[in-house]
């Protein structure tokens, strides 16, 4: 079989799946360590092969991905016009694994970089951000890992300590992950229902007649559109079903009632007060880099 070539002037044949391709040994051996140790053992290891072309060495490897070292391959060899333009969730994460195995993050990180500026995180499954978030991971991109994250706890429900997609695939993060999803989960939890609960506490100082009757519509308004708190309709939903059903909330405006204190907070307009305290708890949603590493430290590093 012919080789593929990425360099014409390579010296070197790396064989995976059956597959020849014709690589620059030094190209190669520059993006990964694992490959270069590889190229500086193989004599010893007797890895070399005489094929079709007894003047180029061959070497056979072991990984078994030919689509994800193929795309290494386009990457070291400045061929990316030959790379995908949108690979899905599946190529990247195979990807992920490989990048992991062969230590060749510095090599693609800027290619990966690119690929998740692409992806829309709106409207993504629960597998899929997962593959994404190992993906940001393993080239260690810190607005990706954040961003990836919050959307991921925003739209998982139930606990990810029990979710058996996670616990079946072949994690390239530390096994800490998961307690640390559901930790960030509960506390947005707790701010969630505290936005909601916002303005009771506030109204809930005065007793006069129109305060309690703003509560009382807003409770009202709250359980219609199934996000009172302690209701089995909000207990059903996640962070975005929350914030979608928020928009439907009344839009009422609280009066001005002359002569009481609660005048404070006249003008006070109860749908766009709470949607903007939902987008506050949406903001810090996500696990900086640090955080999936588990790493303890007192506050947020800055996940530019």
């Amino acid at each position: 079989m012919e080789p593929e070539i990425f360099d014409p002037d390579g010296d070197l044949i790396l064989t995976c799946t059956g597959v020849p391709l014709l690589v620059s040994s030094k190209a190669i051996s520059l993006a990964s360590s694992v490959l270069r140790t590889t190229l500086m053992e193989q004599e010893a290891e007797t890895r070399i092969v005489k094929q079709e072309h007894p003047q180029t060495p061959t070497v056979v490897l072991a990984h078994n991905c030919l689509e994800s070292f193929h795309a290494f391959c386009d990457v070291v060899h400045h061929k990316t016009e030959s790379l995908p333009q949108n690979p899905d969730t599946d190529y990247l994460y195979r990807l992920a694994v490989f990048t992991g195995d062969y230590c060749c993050r510095a090599a693609m990180k800027d290619r990966g970089q690119i690929w998740l500026m692409t992806l829309r995180l709106i409207d993504r499954s629960e597998e899929d951000l997962w593959k994404l978030l190992q993906f940001a991971y393993i080239l260690k991109l810190r607005k990706n890992c954040f961003d990836i994250s919050r959307r991921l706890v925003a739209t998982r429900l139930n606990r990810f300590r029990v979710w058996s997609f996670a616990l079946e695939t072949d994690r390239l993060m530390p096994d800490t992950i998961l307690d640390n999803l559901d930790e960030k989960r509960e506390s947005v939890g707790r701010s969630v229902q505290c936005a909601i609960m916002d303005l009771v506490v506030k109204l809930g100082l005065y007793d006069c007649k129109q305060s309690k009757d703003f509560l009382f519509e807003y409770l009202r308004s709250l359980n219609e559109v199934g996000i009172l708190p302690g209701s089995s309709q909000f207990a059903e939903k996640n962070y975005l079903q929350i914030y979608a059903a928020a928009k439907n909330l009344a839009r009422a405006v609280y009066a001005n009632h002359e002569g009481c204190a609660c005048s404070k907070y006249a003008g006070y307009k109860q749908r766009v007060e709470l949607m903007s305290l939902l987008d506050k708890c949406y903001e810090t949603m996500g696990l900086c880099l640090e955080c999936v590493e588990g790493v303890h430290y007192e506050g947020h590093p800055n996940t530019d």
